[in-house]
């Protein structure tokens, strides 16, 4: 009898479909664990953030999902400030920074560029640059929003910077 596919192939054709649903099932994991990360980090448990934070760190990295990635670098950057670790959450800003001017429009580039000027306080030149950062990405987030969700949008961006800086000063 005429063997149609060889064992070979079987054997891709089968892994493919495996490794994928092991990476989606990753990544459905670690987008789970960034909605427990700002729970604690609402909370005010931001020892049980770093803790976490830590275990997950290699993880994300390995995978090198940018999105993802970008969250996680937020939350340790915001973890670091509201401990006040400026040296790690310089690091962490630096890193998140770098890996923002590659990959585009982000999100919640505001809120990174915010946590680092606090961060960067310290360094008056880089903390301005941080928060006209900020700034800028903040306009053009409200700007790219209707005009009747921007009210309810201003409302959310001051609950997360609450959250993620500890702060209700406003950035």
């Amino acid at each position: 009898m005429k063997e149609i596919m060889s064992r070979r192939t079987i054997a891709n054709f089968c892994a493919l479909p495996s490794a994928l649903f092991l990476l989606l099932i990753g990544i459905l994991h670690s987008v789970v664990n960034v909605s427990g990360f700002r729970r604690a980090l609402a909370r005010g448990d931001v020892a049980a953030a770093s803790r976490r934070l830590t275990a997950v760190r290699k993880q994300t990295t390995q995978l090198g999902a940018v999105p993802l990635r970008l969250q996680w670098l937020q939350l340790e950057l915001a973890v670091a400030t509201r401990s006040g670790n400026a040296v790690d959450a310089v690091a962490r800003y630096r890193e998140t920074a770098a890996l923002l001017k590659s990959s585009g429009r982000y999100r919640d580039a505001w809120l990174v560029y915010a946590l680092g000027a606090r961060a960067l306080g310290s360094n008056r030149a880089d903390a301005d640059a941080a928060r006209d950062a900020a700034e800028s990405a903040r306009k053009q987030l409200l700007a790219d929003t209707p005009e009747a969700s921007r009210e309810s949008l201003r409302q959310l961006l001051q609950r997360r910077w609450l959250e993620e800086s500890g702060s209700g000063d406003g950035h």
